[in-house]
Order: C-alpha cells, then structure tokens, then sequence
C-alpha cells in the first residue's frame, strides 16, 4: 500500500507504484492515510470469521492446523500458529 501524505512528489508516488508492481511483482494500492492496512483489516476479518465458525463446528486448534496446512498446500504453520495461538 502507497500512502502519500499531502506534501507528498507525485512523481515519488508514481515511482513506487510502478516499482511494487513492475520489481516486486506486488499489486499496488493507492490509499488514504486509515488506521490499519487494508490487507490486515480483510485479514482480520477473515480469522475472525474462522474463529467462529471452528467454535461451532467444535474444533481443536491441532485440528485446524492439521487441516490448514501443508495439507492443503499452506505453510506448516498453517492457521493457529500463524496466529501465536
């Protein structure tokens, strides 16, 4: 995410736009200055989401990671300890 303040070179903007995306092969994002990033607000959503669907279904944390990670071609760290849980 690129958050220019007010006093911002449009120039230095459009440099890190095309660099995240043309060097990075990042998808860019043009965003006002908010409180959170926006990948960590839809992030913290989601989670929180799983939260409360593994709390109905009864699940053990061992149990969603076991099903959350290389399983499913994820990280070993799967969903839990990703989270420090």
């Amino acid at each position: 995410e690129i958050i220019p303040t007010p006093k911002t070179d449009p120039e230095i903007v459009d440099f890190l736009m095309d660099f995240g995306q043309r060097m990075l092969g990042k998808k860019t994002v043009l965003c006002k200055d908010t409180p959170a990033f926006i990948a960590n607000r839809v992030g913290v959503y989601a989670i929180m989401s799983l939260f409360h669907a593994v709390q109905e279904m009864g699940l053990s944390v061992e149990e969603v990671d076991k099903l959350t990670g290389p399983v499913m071609g994820r990280p070993k760290s799967a969903t839990f300890r990703t989270c420090d849980f």
